[in-house]
């Protein structure tokens, strides 16, 4: 199934691009968040402001947040080549700072994803292992990817227990399993008989086969699940300007025969710099009775990186269409200068969140090492930090909440 297909991941990487260095990079040193009080949801209460210092790239190199009643943390960022590559977060007891968490990466030079994630908690002063993981990448003499295996630690040592094989037709996934006995490594879904729109052998996971530097034609899938057969179908992709693209899947779908499922995926630009992210997804059965059923998702970002609009919709075939959920950003500019002031959000009518965002700077106007904290390693300091990334002043997504699926 093509459950990593999701619309904040092909938005993000649709939009990734190159700032001109020559342009201001305004950034918000101050930020307030208020949000609806535990006695009354309709009125908004302070519940936190955050500090950033910035430098010249406009790379966030600290955060300190305080709450009303007096708790502060601070989370310090070290970068190379644009690439956080160490994360220390500190919170402020008895007037001295304390270490909560540290986070050390490593990123593969060619295609920018992590190989090296390596978290540490700190309990009574002592640094126990948290989320620790290895990418471990291979490719062949042409420096095509050939395989991608994830370890995780365990008991101090790094313990292979997914794996993805590639080749020019296929790739293939792979999981450590218990089979009442012991560990195997056994088969959960492959893409096989694969053509593809355009590739250039760095696959290096199958979240996004659609837009970017690899676009799959037609493929066969096949996953059971990990009990029955759920996936077996053929996909045919077709691609129109831009990322634009139409993804039809035919056959075994979720359990139910003779399924056929498009997918058709938008993106659209305004004149005012926003764009539009649209997956519209149609579920149907060969020769039923029974309407189509629809699906769509819709985001919207500002200009400023801001999401603006978050909107579901399900309808059948036939129908007006139903709004199932939405989110929605209403956003102050600044007249001169069109930076954000303030971004109040609801859902469904309830009020979220509101942001005030003041004190702006132009980040390229500041000396490159400006506030710049470098912070000490618990971890063994033998890394490569090596990557490159998109500066954060490009337009387009930079979002963490949590990915939106399309089942």
């Amino acid at each position: 199934m093509l459950e990593k297909l999701t619309l904040i991941a092909l938005s993000a990487a649709c939009s990734a691009g190159v700032a001109n260095a020559e342009s201001p990079i305004w950034r918000a040193q101050q930020e307030a968040i208020y949000e609806p009080s535990a006695s009354n949801s309709d009125r908004l209460t302070l519940s936190l402001t955050s500090t950033h210092v910035y430098n010249s790239e406009g790379l966030t190199l600290e955060t300190t947040n305080a709450s009303p009643g007096g708790q502060r943390q601070r989370v310090s960022y070290v970068y190379t080549d644009g690439r956080v590559t160490q994360e220390l977060t500190e919170t402020l007891v008895g007037g001295e700072w304390q270490r909560v968490k540290l986070r050390n990466r490593t990123y593969d030079p060619q295609t920018g994803i992590i190989t090296l994630n390596e978290e540490y908690n700190y309990v009574d002063g002592q640094a126990k292992p948290g989320n620790c993981y290895e990418r471990r990448i291979k490719r062949d003499d042409a420096g095509n990817v050939t395989e991608v295996t994830i370890a995780v630690l365990f008991n101090g040592e790094y313990d292979e227990t997914q794996r993805m094989t590639v080749t020019p037709t296929s790739i293939v996934f792979d999981e450590l399993t218990f089979d009442g006995v012991g560990l195997v490594w056994s088969r959960s879904e492959e893409y096989t008989n694969i053509v593809w729109e355009r590739t250039d052998g760095q696959i290096v996971s199958s979240d996004d086969l659609y837009t970017g530097a690899n676009r799959l034609l037609s493929a066969h899938y096949v996953n059971d699940n990990g009990s029955k057969p759920y996936y077996d179908y053929d996909i045919a992709a077709t691609y129109g300007d831009d990322n634009d693209f139409d993804c039809t899947m035919s056959g075994l779908y979720q359990g139910l025969a003779d399924a056929e499922v498009i997918r058709s995926y938008r993106e659209t630009k305004a004149d005012d710099g926003s764009m539009t992210y649209a997956m519209t997804t149609s579920y149907d059965v060969v020769g039923s009775p029974e309407p189509a059923e629809l699906y769509s998702e819709e985001l919207r970002v500002d200009a400023w990186g801001l999401e603006t609009l978050y909107r579901t919709t399900s309808w059948l075939e036939g129908e007006e269409p139903a709004v199932d959920s939405e989110r929605i950003t209403e956003v102050d500019y600044d007249a001169t200068v069109g930076y954000p002031l303030k971004a109040t959000s609801t859902e469904n009518g309830t009020l979220l969140v509101s942001i005030e965002y003041a004190d702006y700077v132009d980040c390229t106007q500041l000396g490159a090492l400006r506030g710049i904290r470098v912070a000490d390693s618990a971890a063994p300091d033998c890394f490569n930090l090596r990557g490159q990334r998109v500066s954060p002043s490009a337009r387009g997504l930079k979002l963490s909440r949590g990915a939106k699926r399309f089942e």
